[in-house]
């Protein structure tokens, strides 16, 4: 082989392994990134803040789950928690889907929770291990996006997976914010 041919396929492979490495980056990095863009979006079509950028005292701690589903009504379920240990459990639910757009509310309503309720949600947080999960950057076309936060003081973690199992942390802590929301929803509706 040639001195110019060796140098050429020396130039092609380290292009490979740029577009390569690239891809992978995009996948560790750009994906997280755009489905954290994505919720900060459907975020504001709530009318709501990112936990991490709400100042009020008051939001010292804070739970928020949303529910972006594909066939069904996109949710919004937000638990502030006050000083004496009481707290307001805020339930939104847009009129339109994941695929056409969330569209206006057709649900806005607050409801107070008491010492127990909140510390029956903290226990579900904890005892599933939700501190130690992350962001799964799965891509897919139907299904539905849950992601959670948590505010604990100045503890902060956000977890988000399409369409989890029954048993993951993050189905388990959804699903007890949906129950204490008193939405009515089919089993068809929970995927």
């Amino acid at each position: 082989m040639t001195s110019k041919r060796r140098r050429l396929v020396a130039v092609l492979a380290a292009m490979v392994i740029v577009l390569v490495g690239g891809a992978l980056l995009f996948l560790q990095i750009g994906v997280p990134m755009l489905r954290r863009h994505h919720y900060l979006q459907r975020l504001a079509v709530f009318g709501e803040l990112h936990v991490p950028d709400l100042k009020s005292s008051e939001e010292k701690e804070a739970y928020r789950f949303f529910w972006s589903r594909s066939f069904h009504r996109a949710v919004l379920i937000t638990v502030f928690v006050h000083d004496d240990a009481h707290g307001v459990l805020g339930v939104k639910v847009a009129a339109g889907t994941e695929d056409d757009g969330p569209g206006e509310l057709v649900i806005d309503r607050d409801i107070q929770l008491g010492a127990s309720e909140i510390q029956a949600l903290r226990d579900v947080v904890r005892s599933n291990a939700f501190w130690r999960e992350g962001i799964r950057s799965e891509l897919t076309v139907d299904g539905s996006g849950w992601t959670i936060e948590v505010k604990q003081g100045r503890k902060y973690h956000l977890d988000s997976e399409i369409s989890p199992k029954e048993g993951s942390s993050i189905r388990n802590v959804g699903m007890h914010l949906i129950e204490l929301s008193g939405l009515e929803l089919t089993p068809h509706e929970i995927y």
